[in-house]
């Protein structure tokens, strides 16, 4: 009788990940003597510097070993880990990477979460329509959900999985990361009010 191996699979909700994220990945194939590769979206390298020298965006990274079997998969798409066999190193690295993957989920810009805030402002603008609360508050609670919305569908919130090729200790805020998206996404909202305010007035 010999017993099967079982594989072990986690796929992700969206996250951020940062260089000291992926060295720490990495340090764990060192820690255990597992030859690995990092590959890109167009190349292949040996180690990790080779990727902050030669890529200025990481846009997709999947690092695999053979022996053992591991396949850590990250895209905008999809955050994946796995392991073939289910014995102790195997299994032991491969909850060590998911404890280091694992606090990088940002559940708060998912696309549901995106997709709840759309809704809640939404209902709230109806309800105040048939409440009769007041047009310019249903207006504007249709504003706030639209431009949600449209912010979540045209920048790198909806994305499955953002890297970044510096440390965590060397990122900017969100605001100064998204001034100029925000700035747009305000003039927006401003303008759509307007334009609303004014076609309630020219239909009364």
């Amino acid at each position: 009788m010999r017993k099967i191996s079982q594989h072990t699979t986690k796929e992700y909700q969206p996250m951020v990940l940062y260089l000291d994220d992926l060295q720490k990945i990495v340090d764990v194939f060192g820690d255990h003597g597992i030859k690995y590769c990092l590959n890109s979206e167009k190349f292949s390298y040996d180690n990790l510097q080779e990727i902050v020298e030669n890529e200025q965006k990481i846009k997709s990274l999947a690092i695999k070993s053979t022996d053992p079997y591991v396949s850590i998969e990250f895209n905008s798409h999809s955050a994946s880990v796995r392991v073939i066999n289910d014995d102790l190193i195997s299994t032991g690295i491969f909850h060590k990477i998911d404890s280091i993957v694992k606090k990088r989920v940002r559940f708060l810009f998912s696309k549901l979460v995106i997709g709840i805030l759309y809704t809640v402002f939404y209902s709230l603008s109806l309800a105040c329509t048939l409440l009769r609360v007041g047009n310019y508050i249903s207006d504007l609670f249709l504003v706030m959900g639209t431009s949600i919305f449209i912010f979540g569908g045209h920048t790198n919130l909806n994305k499955r999985v953002i890297i970044h090729s510096f440390k965590s200790d060397n990122k900017s805020n969100f605001f100064k990361r998204k001034r100029d998206e925000l700035t747009l996404l305000l003039i927006g909202s401003v303008i759509t009010f307007l334009v609303t305010i004014m076609i309630r007035r020219l239909v009364k």
